[in-house]
């Protein structure tokens, strides 16, 4: 989903001639010209007179599709520098050249990084050196040679950066300590000034961040020979996201693991591991040495104290004790636990504002870690792709809660997951969308229901504990 929605980006950046864009312009060349040869020259040549006191690190050419024998559509991305007052400052230049825009005006794109402090020492050094020199992997990461010095106000007496990202909205760097041990360092620019540096401790396990594959939101460690993946989240703060050991890939959430290794599952929550971390996973109190590689550990190490499930497929659901049943449960229907009643409990399916509360007989359920033993009863479906979408389903059909999931493509494929779980006695099915909303849908809303879709585990969890043992030594 990553790489899809870094795509996405990317053609939105083809498309937005006007973003960050300065007000001036490059005449490009007329009709019998060269556009994909000529624009990174053209800009070259121009770069000093529209930016003058800037210094081009390095230039890039992209390139996409034809047009009468030539590239369609070709990009030139030039990294500029300057060191002003004691602070190192990058930025971003771009051009878009389209071969139907021949002699006219095109403008300039840019957008400036935050600023980086240096020491009079990393000044001068940086003066003197190349100008090519200035990053590795990449535009966003600084070169060793260069981040000596720079940032200093992030660092412990002692430590020395790694790793050393400059991006818009903020630093990013792996640093290491006088005793050899690393973390990482993270701190917000807000355009005028710079926040509270967030601090990991100092991990004694030995790791290197993948610069490669690290941006301003996501970061990869590299462990062991795994890797560990390091989110920004949308409330600001960074926390530990997933484990990919080589056989198996597995992301946390709020409220369980999820096993990601062959794309998940639309129909069943066979890989839907209940419990939440039993970890910090904040960054600021990450503690990434203990944290198994192996699945089978991590899920021992979820706290599912709060999680049930139903045990067999048939059992009823009730919307209170001793009522007539609402539906009748799929085996593995799951929900934290609101109060129990002496032998009856109830569970919270999907979120409090769009779910709903059930009511089950105690023995009807399987608690904690017992619903790793629980394989999902939800039945598989079938419906016309080309006719049908998730989205028009449950526009037509869903009730009584009237959700509307858009036929617009982006808003569709948020329908991530439809799951069956539980039959109606008039016939249809009770269905959880999403893991948030819960309605009915009636039989003919799909061309066919099949059986429940069959489990496969991803390999490191079918090894046992010896097997494992020797694969990953």
């Amino acid at each position: 989903m990553k790489k899809l929605f870094s795509a996405l980006l990317i053609i939105c950046l083809f498309l937005d001639l006007t973003a960050y864009a300065d007000h001036s312009v490059l005449r490009i060349p007329g009709e019998g010209m060269s556009l994909s040869h000529y624009s990174k020259e053209a800009v070259l040549a121009e770069i000093g007179t529209v930016y003058p006191g800037w210094t081009v690190s390095e230039a890039e050419v992209y390139g996409g599709g034809s047009y009468n024998g030539q590239i369609a559509t070709t990009r030139v991305s030039v990294l500029l520098y300057r060191l002003d007052q004691g602070r190192l400052l990058i930025k971003d230049v771009s051009v878009l050249a389209n071969p139907l825009w021949e002699g006219k005006d095109i403008e300039w794109e840019s957008e400036e990084r935050a600023p980086v402090p240096v020491t009079d020492e990393a000044a001068a050094r940086i003066a003197a050196m190349a100008p090519n020199e200035l990053t590795e992997d990449g535009f966003s990461w600084l070169s060793r040679q260069v981040s000596a010095g720079c940032a200093d106000f992030m660092l412990a007496e002692g430590e020395t950066w790694t790793d050393l990202g400059i991006f818009t909205d903020r630093l990013i760097g792996a640093v290491r300590g006088p005793d050899g041990r690393m973390g990482l360092r993270t701190v917000q620019w807000d355009g005028s000034s710079y926040g509270e540096v967030v601090a990991s401790p100092m991990w004694e396990r030995s790791w290197s961040l993948n610069t490669i594959h690290s941006d301003h939101q996501s970061l990869e460690l590299s462990v062991d020979g795994g890797l560990l993946y390091v989110d920004l989240y949308p409330d600001g703060q960074w926390r530990l996201s997933g484990v990919n050991n080589g056989y198996g890939v597995y992301f946390f959430n709020d409220g369980y693991l999820l096993d990601g290794t062959n794309g998940g599952s639309q129909t069943s929550n066979d890989l839907w591991h209940y419990g939440a971390a039993a970890f910090p996973r904040t960054l600021d109190r990450l503690d990434i040495d203990p944290i198994p590689m192996r699945g089978a550990d991590l899920i021992r190490l979820l706290d599912a104290g709060e999680w049930a499930c139903v045990r067999e497929t048939g059992a009823p659901l009730y919307s209170a004790p001793d009522s007539e049943p609402l539906a009748y449960a799929c085996a593995r229907l799951a929900g934290t636990i609101v109060r129990e009643n002496g032998d009856w409990v109830c569970l919270q399916i999907g979120s409090e504002e769009r779910g709903m509360q059930a009511w089950f007989r105690r023995d009807q359920l399987a608690f904690g870690a017992e619903t790793e033993k629980i394989r999902c009863g939800f039945p598989d479906y079938r419906y016309d792709q080309i006719e049908n979408s998730l989205s028009s389903i449950l526009n037509e059909h869903l009730s009584p809660l009237y959700i509307s999931y858009s036929d617009d493509y982006d808003d569709a494929a948020c329908v991530d997951t439809l799951w069956l779980i539980a039959r109606l006695p008039e016939g249809g099915f009770l269905v959880e969308v999403n893991e948030d909303a819960v309605g009915t849908l009636p039989a003919n809303a799909f061309d066919a229901i099949l059986p429940s879709e069959e489990y496969y585990p991803s390999y490191d969890l079918t090894l046992t504990d010896d097997q494992w043992e020797q694969l990953w030594s």
